[in-house]
């Protein structure tokens, strides 16, 4: 494919050119633009530019497609694919360090038994029960509504009857405390004999999943309505070095429009989520492994569901020595949604 640095350099000899843009310039002119009035106004090279980083995304995707076809279905472990020498031309341009006291998010679901084991929501119900000896409170009803408007019925919607309420259960918990939720070590990545298949290892293999906010970090969990989430703060205690899938243009220097474009359409089918089908994740778990093998510490890629957010994986889980720790730990419920659709069939007509 020609590029944007051989369409400069012979810029002054437009015949060098023609037959590398000459269909172009059809499609062009056929969309309703004019090359030579392009030319004149100097929007014509941004709109080659443009054209080219078109076909050079649609290139990457079909050898992504190939990249999966091989490695799912013909060779597992030594695939040759063009798409590996590629992660390898932009892994300087890919590399970022991260920085100690970076601050991470990871989640986990809080199923109902993990509630009614915590220590807090035992000692609410102890000092509930107290207060309230003749509704004979059982500990699932610390959660229940009817139970709490039984209560507030009791105190007959007076407000300094609820504040000293609330200053009797507040008093019932411990205010210098790290972890609300699970402890440190149930924060973690799992152990090995527990790790299963994900989006970057494989069954067996366990990595650190985290994102760069608490929201995000919910919402990987894929979270329904009125679901528990507990949620741990990671902090960076060693710099590592993380492969960056975040496609940016911000510091895009000149010629480098052809890594970021590859990173850009490789990052684009990570990122891509996966509808339950464990198969679909063998390609990304190579490139993880792959990945590794040259010496990166994790990778950083955008999230499918949450749109500012980051995801991280972190590779190294079990040694003494590891670059993180985790530091503290809360319990989340989730109270709405948003979700945004499009109808694609049928076509809409254009309303303007």
């Amino acid at each position: 494919m020609i590029t944007l640095k051989e369409l400069r350099e012979t810029g002054d000899n437009k015949e060098e050119i023609n037959g590398s843009t000459e269909n172009n310039e059809k499609n062009i002119s056929e969309c309703g633009g004019s090359s030579d009035n392009l030319e004149d106004n100097n929007d014509y090279w941004t709109l080659m530019l443009f054209w080219l980083i078109l076909m050079q995304e649609h290139e990457n995707e079909k050898l992504w497609k190939n990249f999966q076809e091989d490695i799912k279905h013909n060779s597992r472990f030594f695939p040759k694919s063009e798409l590996l020498e590629k992660v390898d031309n932009v892994s300087l341009y890919a590399t970022v360090e991260l920085c100690t006291g970076t601050v991470l998010y990871r989640a986990r679901e809080y199923k109902n038994i993990d509630y009614l084991k915590n220590k807090e929501v035992i000692a609410i119900y102890e000092k509930l029960n107290e207060l309230f000896p003749d509704m004979k409170l059982q500990l699932e009803d610390v959660k229940s509504d009817s139970a709490m408007n039984i209560i507030s019925l009791f105190l007959g919607g007076d407000v300094s009857k609820m504040e000293e309420l609330r200053q009797n259960i507040m008093e019932t918990e411990i205010k210098e405390k790290p972890f609300w939720g699970f402890d440190e070590k149930n924060c973690d990545a799992p152990p090995k004999e527990y790790a299963i298949a994900g989006r970057a290892n494989s069954a067996g293999i366990s990595f650190l999943y985290a994102a760069s906010d608490e929201k995000t970090a919910i919402m990987e969990m894929r979270p329904q309505i009125g679901q528990y989430f507990n949620v741990c703060k990671i902090e960076i205690c060693s710099n590592i070095l993380l492969f960056d899938f975040t496609y940016t243009t911000n510091e895009l220097k000149e010629d480098e429009y052809t890594k970021s474009g590859d990173l850009y359409a490789i990052s684009k089918e990570f990122s891509y989520p996966n509808y339950g089908n464990p198969q679909d994740y063998i390609p990304t778990q190579y490139l993880c492994e792959y990945l590794r093998q040259k010496g990166f510490d994790g990778i950083r890629y955008k999230s499918a569901v949450s749109p500012e957010g980051t995801n991280l994986i972190i590779f190294d889980t079990d040694s003494a020595d590891k670059a993180y720790k985790i530091v503290e730990s809360r319990v989340f419920e989730v109270e709405n949604i948003g979700i945004n659709f499009k109808q694609i069939i049928p076509i809409e007509p254009n309303k303007s």
